[in-house]
């Protein structure tokens, strides 16, 4: 079948595979399967290569294997179109941890062929009963909730308390220390949530920074798996770690944590809350985000090239161990946070996505009223020019005109005290000296000396060009600020609604990849497709979860194709099966009952539906087949034969 090496269409490995690749991918699983159950023979040990990645060579030798062990330079995209292309050709497939951190593929023909592993396993998703998908008595305080975002957007000034001040001097100085060890609080218990809720009551915050890490599958299924938070109720901030998946701990985060979290006078921090955050903390608690500040948008403002946090934090120099977070937040920002136990680089990371931004929101909005202040000072310095101008004008007349009037004063009346007419004028010209001296430009100082008002008006200016703090009044009338603090709002308003995830797109992705394959698709594997569907949606209602919890729609696809009728047919789709249908007997017959009893089940002319191979007893067959049953039986009877004969011959010389 074929030749000796298969030709790769593309020359470098590409991380996705194009539709030849996979082509050449389901004729390297068909050829496996036909040559290990014997429908095809290989005359010569034959090569593929796929994507430019050489995979293992068929020969006797590895088709005899109890499993096929596929190449390691796979990615994650390239593994995920293995399985799909295993659940096409009828093979078992699963997916093992090395010892060396790397993933690699298995797969076999036989139900026994694939090794069972051990390791830290992902929690059960529909165990967890989402704020919204329960029976709910009342939503006024969400509702309450929504209107005062609305009204925020309307007037964004109102984010802005009249507590607000912004102390530029301070934020020249300010040094950030790294997240401290004696800070933090891990939230995994009953005990331990009491507490946070007696801390939150004796320091009520009024800042919350906060940020959370979810399971994220796709926009239709995703669980909020750990959530941050950080009040500065402690000298160095109190940080709370929340796991929401602990025990007795979900369904405490709603009621403690909502009101929090709508108190508009409450300033919330988060960067790019409108992805993953708003929408969780609704879906799951019931809890609406009101009076925001998304850094993200703040750095949109600001035209940063860069708007990550942990860029716009290595920008504005916040971060001490730039490094150290670079390397957590390459390793867990796309982990899966269902995992448990969490570790403590897993806490350090979730430490480190909070920890800077309520220095970052000070810095942010300093940034963001920059222009105004620019503007101000360029003002103020044009007016200080043309006062000082003016006032030396007049000094300069004054002086003008003191000069004359000593002039037309003889000298003996002036030094007497005396005016031209003879009249005593000692006392009267000290009192109108010290009036006149004044001009209408001068103001006593204080301490009695006299300051002229342009020296006075002068140091004003100079207090102008040298604010060091902005209050409330003034935040509330820049623009770029407002700007951010309305698009903060919109993002508060991105709730979850319940979106429903549209069959037909996965059922029309396998079909068009079992068209091109030649492998046709009934309209009886539509309709149990539909049935299985139906099914997983009233299940989900009863446990008040989301129907993607459940079992996702590509798998129910996958059986409504392969029509399994036995456990051992559901884990050849899957060696992992879902959770829901994993540990609950009764889901997992219902599912096999509905496809036992559909029209296309009974149609199936499919050897591979119902045939399961198993390799103790394959292996057998195979010795049987090459002889080497029958030489060790003709071994085993030649020395039963001589075994006997010698007791015979050890049996008469006793006698004798």
């Amino acid at each position: 079948m074929g030749r000796m090496r298969r030709k790769a269409r593309s020359n470098a490995t590409s991380s996705q595979w194009t539709a030849n690749d996979r082509s050449d991918l389901v004729a390297f699983l068909v050829a496996y399967r036909d040559a290990a159950v014997g429908r095809y023979q290989l005359n010569n040990p034959e090569q593929f290569v796929i994507g430019g990645i050489d995979f293992p060579i068929l020969s006797v030798r590895s088709i005899r294997q109890r499993f096929l062990a596929l190449p390691i330079q796979l990615t994650a995209k390239q593994r995920k179109v293995v399985h799909e292309c295993c659940v096409e050709t009828f093979l078992f497939h699963g997916t093992i941890d090395r010892e060396d951190g790397q993933r690699q593929v298995l797969i076999s023909l036989y139900a026994d062929g694939l090794p069972r592993t051990e390791g830290r396993r992902s929690g059960a998703l529909y165990v967890y009963r989402p704020w919204f998908c329960r029976e709910r008595e009342s939503t006024d305080a969400q509702e309450a909730a929504i209107e005062a975002v609305q009204a925020l957007i309307d007037q964004p000034s109102r984010c802005i308390r009249d507590t607000d001040r912004l102390d530029l001097e301070q934020l020249q100085t300010m040094v950030v220390p790294g997240p401290l060890l004696d800070n933090l609080l891990l939230v995994n218990s009953l005990a331990s949530i009491r507490q946070m809720q007696r801390e939150w009551k004796e320091h009520p915050p009024t800042i919350v920074a906060f940020d959370l890490e979810a399971y994220n599958e796709s926009k239709y299924c995703q669980l909020t798996c750990l959530l941050q938070i950080a009040v500065p109720s402690h000298p160095h901030q109190r940080h709370y770690i929340i796991d929401p998946l602990a025990p007795d701990v979900w369904d405490e985060i709603g009621p403690i944590l909502a009101p929090y979290f709508a108190d508009p006078s409450i300033v919330k921090i988060g960067h790019a809350i409108g992805g993953l955050d708003v929408p969780c903390l609704y879906r799951d608690f019931g809890i609406v985000v009101v009076n925001a500040f998304d850094t993200y948008e703040a750095a949109t403002q600001l035209k940063l090239p860069l708007k990550g946090l942990a860029a716009v934090c290595h920008q504005y120099q916040l971060l001490q161990d730039g490094d150290f977070y670079t390397k957590l937040k390459e390793q867990y920002q796309s982990c899966d946070w269902r995992v448990r136990p969490l570790t403590e680089p897993m806490l350090q990371y979730g430490r480190f996505d909070i920890h800077y931004l309520m220095p970052l929101r000070e810095l942010m909005i300093r940034d963001l009223t920059r222009d105004a202040w620019a503007s101000d000072r360029q003002q103020s310095q044009l007016v200080a020019e043309a006062l000082q101008e003016t006032l030396q004008q007049f000094a300069r007349e004054d002086d003008e005109d003191d000069f004359m009037t000593s002039a037309r004063t003889s000298p003996t009346s002036y030094a007497t005290g005396r005016n031209n007419d003879g009249e005593d004028t000692v006392g009267y010209q000290s009192a109108v000296s010290r009036q006149s001296s004044l001009s209408e430009y001068d103001t006593p100082a204080e301490d009695g000396s006299v300051m002229s008002n342009y020296t006075r008006k002068s140091e004003c200016i100079a207090n102008v060009l040298s604010r060091k703090e902005l209050n409330a009044s003034e935040l509330r009338m820049q623009i770029d600020l407002g700007r951010t603090l309305a698009m903060s709002q919109e993002h508060c308003r991105k709730l979850w609604r319940g979106r429903n995830e549209p069959r037909m797109g996965v059922l029309d992705v396998l079909v068009q990849r079992l068209r091109r394959h030649q492998i046709p698709w009934t309209s009886s594997q539509n309709e149990l497709y539909i049935q299985l569907a139906d099914w997983r949606d009233a299940i989900a209602s009863a446990l008040e979860t989301l129907p993607q919890f459940i079992a996702p729609l590509e798998f129910l696809a996958a059986v409504a194709y392969q029509r399994p009728c036995t456990e051992i047919g559901l884990r050849r789709i899957s060696t992992s099966l879902p959770h829901a249908i994993e540990e609950n007997k009764e889901i997992r017959e219902q599912l096999l009952d509905i496809v036992r009893e559909s029209a296309c089940t009974k149609e199936s002319e499919d050897i591979f539906c119902e045939e399961y191979y198993f390799y103790k007893v394959n292996r057998f067959r195979r010795l049987m087949d090459d002889g080497i049953i029958m030489q060790w039986k003709w071994s085993i009877a030649v020395a039963v034969v001589l075994a006997g004969a010698a007791l015979v011959v050890s049996g008469r010389k006793r006698s004798r």
